[in-house]
């Protein structure tokens, strides 16, 4: 007993007061080793959080967000069709586009608004989706946003999530008009460079994962993830190439040495 005790001591003090236990709490409910070192994690994420600067927090905040870390968990397997080849360059836009065509989704892409007979640089659809909701076609436009953009930084230090909600909420304030002059919903695709989606870009993965898992004879929870690592792979490879894109040459060579 009283090494529990001691224990349940030594749990209390890492973690905050709502989340604390009691001997009577340990003895009345099991308590999973999984569920008491997420509690732990948790408390010392928040702790380092409360002593990060603004930019770190933004950054702490960012790679912290659902699906964020996707592509870490990405094996380079062909089988998996997840090896990057040395001349592999896949947009996020074609990735995506290429997982509703295997869904059966019939998705086209880059569909400007067709309000003028000149090529009209708004493309409220970076691809667009027929019959995705009562019977309206969904047009999806991507955004890749920054955390750290001074615009952001201080909303992003104390949200998780906060850049691409902006992002979604910009999206809609310029294409929800051209969409609904064409009988289409807008849904926004909006990734921030650290890989977090927005909210309307994981119900639309999951959506398009669900019926991918159904042509596919998969699990939907495995087709999901596959999804989120070829998305996060291909993100961070973007990312790479516009770093290096802005780097002298003599500076990409000394980076390569």
């Amino acid at each position: 007993m009283q090494r529990l005790c001691d224990a349940i001591m030594v749990f209390n003090g890492k973690v905050a007061c709502c989340e604390q236990l009691s001997v009577e709490d340990v003895l009345a409910t099991y308590q999973h080793q999984h569920k008491l070192s997420s509690v732990i994690e948790k408390a010392g994420f928040f702790s380092l959080l409360d002593g990060a600067s603004t930019v770190d927090k933004a950054r702490l905040l960012a790679i912290s967000a659902p699906q964020a870390h996707a592509w870490l968990r990405a094996q380079p397997s062909p089988k998996l069709g997840l090896d990057l080849l040395p001349n592999e360059v896949q947009a996020l836009v074609k990735c995506f586009a290429d997982f509703c065509r295997r869904a059966c989704l019939a998705p086209e892409l880059e569909r400007g608004c067709g309000l003028t007979s000149t090529k009209d640089r708004t493309r409220p659809a970076d691809v667009l989706v027929p019959n995705w909701s009562l019977s309206r076609s969904a047009a999806f436009d991507l955004k890749v946003i920054n955390p750290l953009n001074s615009n952001f930084l201080l909303g992003a230090s104390m949200t998780s999530g906060y850049t691409a909600e902006l992002g979604e909420k910009d999206k809609h304030s310029k294409n929800d008009i051209p969409c609904t002059e064409r009988g289409w919903v807008c849904v926004p695709l909006v990734v921030e460079v650290f890989g977090g989606w927005g909210n309307e870009a994981q119900e639309a993965l999951s959506r398009v994962a669900k019926k991918l898992a159904i042509r596919t004879s998969r699990f939907w929870p495995e087709v999901l993830a596959s999804m989120y690592c070829h998305l996060g792979i291909t993100l961070m490879h973007q990312n790479a190439r516009a770093l290096l894109g802005r780097r002298s040459t003599s500076e990409v060579d000394n980076c390569l040495v």
